[in-house]
Formats: C-alpha cells, structure tokens, sequence
C-alpha cells in the first residue's frame, strides 16, 4: 500500500508541475556517424552535421579540427552509456567558430539544420539529453585551504584561477557568462514536484508508524496536594477498563493538554474515595483525548484519500490523454511518412524524366551537330567532285595532246633509233673498247658474242666519264660526256648523241643496262673527270660533274668511286673482270688504282 501511494504521488507531483511532453521525435542518424576512438587527425567540414555514438575518444598526439558550420549531435544515453566527445590529457580540439557560422554541440532529437542558428523543436534551457563534450587535462586539486580557485558559478562547479588578480574588464566577462536570474521554469518545477514528494513520503511514512505516546505524568493545577498523592499512587488492582484505556495507542502530536478544571472545595465523601474519584477523572481525560484525535485522524485520513482519488483520476485522465495523442501523432506520422515516400518517389520519377529529357536533348543536339557535319562534308564533296571532274576533262585533253606528241615523238625516236651510231663495239688488239667523247660502250660478259674485257679513253680533260655497272650479272657501261645539258644542242643531235650530254646521257645508260638484264638495285657508278683547262671564267667542267651528281640522284645510283677535278688531262682504263678502275693523269708514269 506504501509503495502504490507513494507512485500515485510522484505521478501526480510530476504531472501537475511538469508541462506538456514534446512530441516525440525520430532517431534518424544524420550526416556522419563516429564513434570509438580516433587513431588519425580529423577534419570536420563546415555545412556538416556528425552524430557521436558513445563515448568519442580523442587520445594523445590526435588533434580534431572542427570548422565553423559544423553541427556535433549526441546520441541519447545517461551515465556510462551517454554519448560524449572526451578529449584525452595530450589530445588537441581546435574548434574556432563565428558569429554568422557557430559549432553547435546538441542532441540527436533536435532538427537543427546546417545555415539554422537556433532549434526549431527543443527549447534553449533543456539540459540532460546527451554527455557533452568532457577535456581531460593537467588540472590541479582544490583543496580545502586553497585561495588559488575562486567559484565562478556553485551550480555549474565552475571555478577560475586567480580570477580576482586579473584586471576589471576581464572579471566582468566571465562572470557575465554565468549571470542567472534564477533556474528555468522546468528546473523549478522539478525542484517543487520534488520537495512535494518528499513531505509526502514523511508524511505516508508518519501515518503507517503511528508512534505510541510515552508514559507521562499529568500534572492537574489547582488539585489539593491529598487529591495529587492519589492520583500519583498505582491503583493496586485495575479493572478490565482501565488496561483497555492504557493500551489505546495515542500520537504524540495529537495531544495537546490545556488545563483541567478540579472542584477546590473540601467534599467528604470525594475525601473519603480519592482512589473511585481518580480513575473516574482519568477515564473522562482519556476518553475525551482518544475521542477527538480519532475524529480529527480519520477527517484527515478521508480528506487525502480524496485528495488521492481525485489525483488518480486526474492521472488517468493524463495517460489516457497522452495514450490518444500519442495514437494521433503515430497516425500523423505514419501519413507524413507514406506522404514523404509518394513525394520522394515522384521527385525520382521527375529526376528520372529530367535525366531522360537531357539525355534526349544532347543526343538531339548531337544528331544535329552530325547533320551539319554531314552536309558540310556533302558540300565539300560536291565540291571535291567538281573539281575533279574538271580535272578529269582537263587530264583527257592533256591525254589527247601528250598521246599525240608522244606517238609523233615515237616516230621520231624510231627514225633517230634507226639512225643512231654512238656505240663503240670494235675492240683493239688488247680487248679493249676505246671510247671517244660523245660515244659509249656496252660489255656483257654472259654474251659469248662479246669478247671485250676492257674500256679505255685518253685526253679526258673538262669532260667527264661515267661508268654504270652491274657486277653480279656482270653488266658493264662507259659513256664520254662532254657537256653538262643537252637544252643547247640543236636539230635533234641529243637524239643521235645522247652520251654527249651529261642528263640524256645518265638515262640512256640506265636504260641500256636494265635492257640488257641489269638489277636497278644492284647498279652503281663510278665518276672520273673534270679536270680545270681553260679560263677562269670558263666552267663547264664543274657543271659536268653537278649535272652528272644530279642525274644520279634522280635516278636513285649510289657512286661508287671518283676522282674528279685538277688541271690535268687523264687516261681511263676500267677492267671488267677484276671490276678495277686505273687512272693516269697528263704528269703521270703509271696508271693508279682507283678505290
């Protein structure tokens, strides 16, 4: 029974002093979830929020840098299990917020939001929902004696350093901090609905003891000294009633004895009975004392069983209240939920739409930019086709022409071809084909019908001697050029002589040795002449050579050997069989090999 009403009224107590509950909110977990302890140094970024899950260690050698924006939520919890941001003797927190982006340090059922500076849901005074932020440091004990430590705020157990050392300005800011008119309306009504409770246990608790009243004696005024003496003797054998009387239990407070009003005059017969006279005045006493304080216990006993009905009901009331609201609120939050989720879904269909319009118009606009290409490249190809067409006709007609001058140029070649008589095929006694300038030679040494084994020429002087040769089919040319361009001659004479010029002459040995079965690869050349004879001013000699040089390269002939230029006149003799080539100068004794 004690412990059922001592419920009732600590129920009671909190429900008549505390306000309204807040509606309960969701435990969503936002931002980044932390917890346990932080092996590297870590940043939390502005515009940011971050749940502390238990206890955040920060150890030592570990530095946490919080930048302004950042919102820190702990999770619920209370004593070991509350969530805190413990900061480690050796670890470093460096949080430096602004007036515009403060750190804000809150529990897990506020709604704040990054950019918000002040709660949308919990009042600024509520204390108690998370552990806080706990810096473990170098401190110093504060002992009984000591004057070091001044209290800066009791309640809080804030206390400063040698405060009241430092200057004015200084002293009025901190204690500025902890300035209170007095405890929040919440914090009051907790402290009444505690004090409440407790006069209500002492006074459950006096109730149910029910104390007995110690033996006292009662002092009557105005009683004759006779009538005291008997009143102070123990009657020698009570009766039933008088044990009865003496075991009625009494309480204390209840007795309050004023006065007792005695007859002081002398009565002979009260003289003659003093023992009848004292039981008699002492059972009116007690029964008049047991009378009243029962009345006046069980008035006030029905007054608070009332009063507990009453409150009861009144907590009943309060439960079956907050059972309907709470019901409301579930259906509210369930209909905010299934409302939430339609929108959030039509929010990724109309993302998703958004997505596939984009999508539809890059590939729009990448068709389009193709289309463009494509009829820019039709236009240039319209374009290519034109011109190529008028090429075309224009390569026709230079065809007709060229066809025309090539067959009469045929025509040509063919009476020159018939006529031509620059090659030296008579050998001396020696075997050799000596040639003159202006003329060539030509030795096979596969034709059983060609005997010669040797090319010799003497007085070369500004002209120069170009040998072409094909030493592994054994293939062998020599021709005297004389003049370095065949544009001077006149009549058609580069037709019948083209040896005498250094550009028909390089073509036609060529020819004349892949006519005969010559490799163009296996072809090179050898190069002997030039000598300086004449005038200063005079040089053929040197354009013998370049325009030798340059028909070469034309036609792809790597030269073998040289030996060109000097002022004196030369004598050549090349051996086909040892394909060795000697040269004799005008001052000279013995022909030297040439390498």
């Amino acid at each position: 029974m004690k412990k059922i009403i001592f419920v009732l009224l600590t129920a009671l107590a909190v429900v008549s002093c505390l306000p309204d509950p807040p509606t309960p909110q969701p435990k969503d977990y936002e931002g980044t979830l932390v917890v346990g302890t932080l092996n590297e140094n870590v940043t939390w970024y502005s515009d940011s929020i971050y749940t502390l899950r238990g206890r955040v260690i920060i150890p030592s050698g570990i530095t946490l840098t919080i930048e302004p924006g950042v919102i820190v939520k702990g999770d619920a919890g209370n004593g070991s299990t509350a969530s805190c941001l413990l900061i480690a003797r050796g670890g470093k927190i460096n949080a430096v917020g602004t007036p515009g982006a403060p750190i804000i340090f809150t529990s897990v059922i506020d709604s704040i939001q990054p950019g918000q500076l002040v709660s949308p849901n919990l009042d600024e005074t509520i204390t108690g929902l998370w552990g806080g932020l706990l810096i473990l440091g170098g401190s110093e004990t504060l002992t009984r004696n000591s004057n070091s430590f001044e209290p800066i705020n009791v309640r809080e157990r804030f206390y400063i350093k040698n405060i009241f050392t430092q200057n004015t300005s200084y002293k009025d800011r901190i204690l500025n901090l902890f300035k209170n008119n007095g405890s929040s309306k919440i914090e009051r009504n907790i402290i009444l609905s505690k004090n409440q409770v407790q006069n209500n246990k002492s006074e459950i608790k006096n109730f149910e003891e029910k104390p007995k009243i110690k033996e006292k004696k009662l002092e009557i005024p105005n009683t004759p000294k006779l009538f005291k003496k008997e009143l102070e003797k123990p009657p020698s054998q009570p009766d039933q009633n008088i044990q009865e009387l003496n075991e009625v239990e009494m309480i204390e407070a209840e007795l309050k004895i004023i006065g007792i009003e005695v007859n002081n005059g002398f009565n002979r017969n009260s003289y003659e009975n003093p023992k009848n006279q004292s039981i008699d005045a002492m059972k009116k006493v007690v029964g008049n004392v047991k009378t009243i304080s029962d009345d006046k216990r069980k008035n006030e006993l029905k007054q608070k069983e009332n009063i507990l009905e009453q409150r009861e009901k009144k907590i009943e009331q309060v439960i079956v209240y907050l059972d309907e609201k709470y019901k409301r609120i579930k259906k509210q939050r369930k209909e905010v939920k299934d409302v939430f989720k339609s929108l959030k879904q039509k929010e990724l269909e109309v993302k998703n739409r958004i997505q596939i319009l984009e999508r539809l118009t890059r590939q729009v606009e990448r068709r389009k930019k193709i289309l463009e290409q494509k009829e820019k490249q039709f236009e240039f190809r319209l374009k290519q086709v034109g011109d190529y067409t008028r090429q075309v006709v224009q390569q026709e007609v230079q065809i007709n022409v060229i066809s025309k001058s090539a067959k009469k140029t045929k025509e040509r070649d063919n009476l020159y071809e018939e006529k031509r008589m620059d090659r030296i095929e008579k050998k001396n006694k020696k075997n050799e084909l000596k040639i003159p300038m202006g003329y060539y030679g030509l030795i096979n040494s596969f034709d059983k019908n060609d005997v010669a084994t040797k090319f010799l020429i003497e007085g070369l002087g500004s002209g120069v001697v170009l040998i072409l040769k094909d030493p592994i089919h054994n293939i062998f040319a020599m021709s005297n050029i004389s003049l370095p361009s065949s544009s001077a001659s006149k009549q058609g004479y580069h037709y019948l002589f083209p040896h005498t010029f250094a550009d028909t002459s390089v073509k036609d040995l060529y020819n004349t040795l892949i006519y005969h079965g010559a490799n163009k690869d296996h072809i090179t050349a050898l190069i002997v002449g030039g000598a300086k004879l004449f005038l200063d001013y005079d040089m053929t000699y040197q354009d013998n050579i370049d325009a030798v040089k340059k028909e070469l390269e034309v036609n792809q002939i790597p030269i073998e050997a040289e030996d060109i230029g000097g002022l004196s006149e030369r004598a050549v003799i090349y051996d086909t069989i040892n394909d060795i080539l000697y040269v004799k100068k005008s001052w000279e004794f013995e022909y030297r090999k040439i390498n």
